[in-house]
Formats: structure tokens, sequence, C-alpha cells
């Protein structure tokens, strides 16, 4: 790192990235922030829409990342694209656009910077979302979720990127308590994921 120059972390996801529910500390994106500039040499920019997919953040990519002129990329994207309408049986983004979506955001991020990593998705309490509370003809099943984080892992294995595995991890614990509506993590999950994404970052800026 040139001394007195910022390492600039970009993260860029859906609602759990943006901090819902996380009423103490307002997720995990901003736990990070905290942490890392308390040190004093970096930024975190949280670039997260709730309800976003892969392929409304390939719409924003570009346009939010230059001006920034990021060191690490963070992605934190797919549980929206697994959500599927349960009359059609058809997933927002289906698992090959997904990849092929991955793909292209892994491409574009490479324009900016070789430090890239992958968070991958958390199990969900199938019993809260499946409909959804606030759209009764969407639905989360935890078969669809795991199917799109193997997805990415995958990708990111194939592609030499870094991968936070929270599904896995999650789901050997008693992952509902670290829930708040059954899809959005609570306190103690984004601390959870905080910690997790922490561990491997660290790797990439040190």
């Amino acid at each position: 790192m040139v001394v007195g120059k910022k390492f600039k972390i970009c993260v860029f996801g859906d609602s759990i990235a943006y901090g819902w529910w996380d009423f103490e500390k307002q997720g995990w994106v901003s736990r990070l922030r905290k942490f890392l500039e308390q040190k004093g040499d970096y930024r975190v920019f949280n670039l997260s829409i709730p309800g976003d997919t892969s392929k409304d953040l390939l719409k924003r990519f570009k346009n939010e990342t230059k001006p920034r002129e990021p060191d690490l990329i963070i992605f934190a994207i797919g549980i929206n694209d697994s959500q599927f309408y349960i009359k059609q049986n058809k997933f927002i983004v289906n698992p090959k656009q997904f990849e092929r979506n991955l793909l292209k955001l892994i491409k574009q991020a490479k324009d900016f910077t070789n430090k890239i990593l992958f968070v991958g998705l958390n199990p969900v309490n199938e019993k809260l979302v499946n409909p959804l509370p606030r759209d009764q003809s969407r639905a989360l099943k935890n078969e669809f979720v795991k199917k799109y984080n193997e997805i990415m892992r995958n990708v990111c294995k194939n592609e030499r990127i870094k991968f936070v595995n929270i599904f896995d991890g999650w789901i050997r614990l008693d992952w509902k308590k670290l829930l708040f509506d059954g899809l959005h993590p609570n306190r103690k999950g984004h601390q959870k994921i905080f910690r997790e994404v922490l561990k491997i970052a660290q790797s990439l800026y040190r």
C-alpha cells in the first residue's frame, strides 16, 4: 500500500449487504467499514441496493465503480436471483443466466482490480419465506439457495476468485437463530458474516 493512499473497497450487494434488520450496527458491511476505517488507511463504499439481482447489478456496476477506483471489490449478490415465481415455477434469474452474469461481473471488475471477493448466500427459514410475506407470488427454498450458492462457488473456483461460503458454514449450526425474518440476518448473523468476510478479505488487502 502506498503511504498516504487510502485502500478503497467497494461492496455491491442486495438488502442483506445493505444491512437490513441489524438495528445495532447496520449490517456486516457497516461493521467492516467501521473496523477498517478506524485504522485510518481504508475507505469502504457500500453500494448495495435492496432487491437487486445480478442482472440489476450489471446495469449499474461500471458507472458506480469507475469514479471510486477500488482496490478491492466485494460482491454479495444472488439470493434474489434464486427466488422463484410459485405458479410459473420460474426463477427470477435462471441458473444459466446467473452464472453468465457472475462471469460478466468478474470480467468487468478486473478492469478495475484483480482483488475480487464473492460472499455466498445464507440459508433461509422456509416456514417464513415460502411464500415471501411481502409478495405471495414468490418464494425461497434452501434447495435453490444452495444451488445458486454452488454456482457462485464453482465460478469463483474456476476463475480463481476468493469465496466466502456462508451457506455451508451456517447449515451446520442452529442457523435459524441467526435470521431476523427468515431471510435477512439479525445482529448475530451480520456479526458472523462480518467476521467471516474480514478473515478472507484480510488476505487481499494486507
